[in-house]
């Protein structure tokens, strides 16, 4: 039986690098030093591919970890297409179970938590595997998803494997939003980022289509507006009665600001909370020493009071019974609970959770998507090839489609009937999520011929006299995403609407050329 130092010299990439590939691979070595290899590449750049030859090149047992199952099954595709010498088995060389005998095995973090457990000796199920295969080094795909228990669980695997291990990290989104604790964690895996991928290089080198990016402000409802504009009579009322009760001027006596120098050193600690109890304090009128200012900010101005400012100075006096008197802090809780602006110990003074929640959702983005289809569609024609993701599915709506009712959630099902309202039936309009997928009657034909020659089989179901199908891959959404993908590229289908999970799961198809997020998460990582 082949020794792993037989098998990787063995192996050769079938391509051509492109440079910046090019260039990290030359340093490489250098980057290694320190037993990390952290690259943070844009997507389309190649990762998976870099990440392969560096595997090659390293020569030893490798385990490499994904945060989902397609993105883990990639890696062999990957290797089968690119680096599988002639006339071998990918099973050779690539094996999806922890503790088999090929050179790389590839996993999802999730299976690596899930044998986290520990067996009868108290060790982790793993740790039997992980000796015996002897993993010399680790690769972490999208590494950014390491957090909390997939992370504890990868620790105490490279704990055990020690420093002898390689650890190669590859990210299109390191988690620069993240904690300053969660950032140092992910660094102490990972290691200091040694190479970057930017967008505008892939634009430059034609890997990645030029592209623009554009924000669409939706807004608000009638009945949201109505509820909004509720809610800031409310914050008005408190703030109008905080104001006649004198409370906040109270608060600044109470604190001791009006004290002796020594006693208001004290405060420094404090010093951002304190600067937002005097805005609102000046805001209300009451005239705050420029010395007293000067104790917290050396120009001895007071930054304008802002909802935001107001929010964290009652925010501080609320929970701070201890400096400004339980009584005084009790009467300020008291009307801002009164006037609805608590949810626990969380003050809004623009919006409650609930009301956040439902603005997030709001039903004013249905019009906006709607709105986009049909300016893309007049664009592009039958040349459109549009991509529209959301959170949620909300099948259970599904009784919208085809009807006059109004749309009452946001989710891919509502976006669905939005767009189908407005889009000519010439327009060919499909819904593909993992548990429901729907296609227009007049592209069944071309799906069910593309689904044969893919050997997959297909049911389909009438959908409310809609002249649409739900239809049903006999493989699941795996089969349903490699169907509808294909149908898009060629031209059977022109709109896709589906959830964001399709991204970030290795989902790849250059033909789009409208992408539209309708997604409530907003951050560095999701975007």
């Amino acid at each position: 039986m082949d020794t792993v130092s037989d098998v990787f010299p063995r192996v050769v990439f079938r391509g051509s690098f492109r440079s910046y590939q090019q260039e990290i691979l030359d340093e490489a070595e250098g980057y290694l030093k320190d037993g990390h290899l952290h690259i943070v590449a844009a997507p389309g750049s190649g990762k998976t591919v870099l990440g392969l030859e560096l595997i090659r090149r390293a020569g030893k047992r490798t385990l490499i970890l994904s945060p989902t199952v397609t993105v883990k099954e990639q890696w062999g595709e990957r290797f089968a297409e690119l680096f599988l010498p002639e006339g071998e088995s990918t099973a050779d060389y690539v094996g999806g179970e922890l503790g088999c005998s090929a050179p790389i095995c590839s996993i999802t973090y999730q299976a690596l938590h899930a044998a986290s457990r520990p067996d009868e000796s108290g060790k982790p199920l793993w740790a039997k595997a992980i000796k015996e295969m002897g993993i010399g080094t680790v690769c972490l795909d999208e590494a950014h998803h390491l957090q909390n228990e997939w992370q504890r669980s990868l620790e105490a695997l490279l704990d055990t494997l020690g420093e002898s291990v390689t650890v190669i990290a590859l990210t299109a989104t390191p988690p620069y939003d993240g904690t300053p604790g969660e950032w140092e964690r992910y660094l102490r895996v990972c290691g200091p980022i040694d190479a970057e991928i930017f967008v505008p290089e892939l634009v430059k080198k034609k890997t990645l289509c030029p592209h623009q990016d554009y924000i669409y402000f939706s807004y608000p409802s009638a009945d949201e507006r109505t509820m909004l504009e509720r809610y800031a009579e409310h914050a008005d009322r408190a703030l109008t009665r905080l104001k006649a009760e004198a409370l906040v001027p109270a608060a600044v006596q109470a604190v001791g600001l009006d004290g002796a120098a020594e006693e208001k050193e004290k405060l420094w600690e404090y010093a951002d909370e304190l600067v937002a109890l005097l805005s609102l304090a000046a805001a209300f009128g009451m005239e705050v020493p420029r010395e007293t200012v000067k104790l917290f900010l050396p120009s001895g101005r007071l930054p304008v009071c802002r909802e935001e400012t107001a929010e964290r100075a009652l925010s501080f006096l609320i929970v701070r019974g201890d400096l400004f008197g339980s009584a005084l802090s009790a009467r300020v809780r008291q009307i801002l609970s009164e006037e609805g602006l608590l949810s626990g110990e969380t003050l809004s003074l623009s919006a409650d959770p609930a009301l956040q929640r439902k603005m997030l959702s709001s039903l004013g983005k249905l019009e906006s998507i709607a709105h986009i289809a049909e300016a893309e569609i007049a664009a592009c024609g039958r040349g459109l090839r549009m991509l529209i993701l959301t959170d949620h599915i909300r099948g259970n709506l599904l009784s919208v489609v085809n009807s006059s009712r109004p749309l009452s959630a946001m989710g891919a099902v509502p976006i669905f009937e939005a767009v189908r309202r407005i889009c000519p039936y010439e327009t060919r309009l499909a819904l593909l999520t993992g548990s429901l997928v729907i296609v227009p009657n007049a592209a069944l034909g071309d799906l069910l011929q593309l689904a044969e020659e893919r050997g997959i089989v297909c049911s389909f179901e009438e959908l409310n006299d809609s002249r649409y199908v739900t239809l049903s891959p006999a493989g699941g959404s795996r089969e349903s995403v490699a169907l509808l993908t294909e149908a898009l590229e060629r031209g059977v289908l022109h709109i896709l609407v589906g959830t964001k999970a399709l991204l970030g799961e290795g989902w790849d198809s250059p033909c789009i050329n409208t992408l539209v997020l309708a997604s409530f998460v907003g951050s560095f990582m999701s975007s």
